[in-house]
């Protein structure tokens, strides 16, 4: 019964969490003068908040590899936006 709750919980948590980020791409796409902007800012919030939630709901500390595996995505998506 905790199971099956927790999964449902679980998938409704998740729903929201990604209709959320959605609202606020499609938002950003409309405020910004062009859609690689509204891309790059998504993508690296969606790194550094799971990242953080991460680190609060389980205790998980990022490795150094993985910060520097961020930092590169990161300048990825500014020689894409220039």
């Amino acid at each position: 019964q905790v199971h099956v709750a927790s999964c449902i919980l679980g998938i409704i948590v998740m729903a929201t969490a990604n209709s959320l980020m959605w609202t606020f791409f499609s938002r950003g796409l409309s405020f910004s003068m062009s859609s690689a902007i509204a891309s790059v800012t998504v993508t690296f919030s969606n790194i550094l908040s799971s990242a953080a939630l991460g680190f609060v709901l389980y205790g998980e500390s990022q490795e150094v590899l993985w910060w520097g595996g961020v930092f590169l995505i990161l300048c990825g998506l500014i020689l894409v936006h220039r």
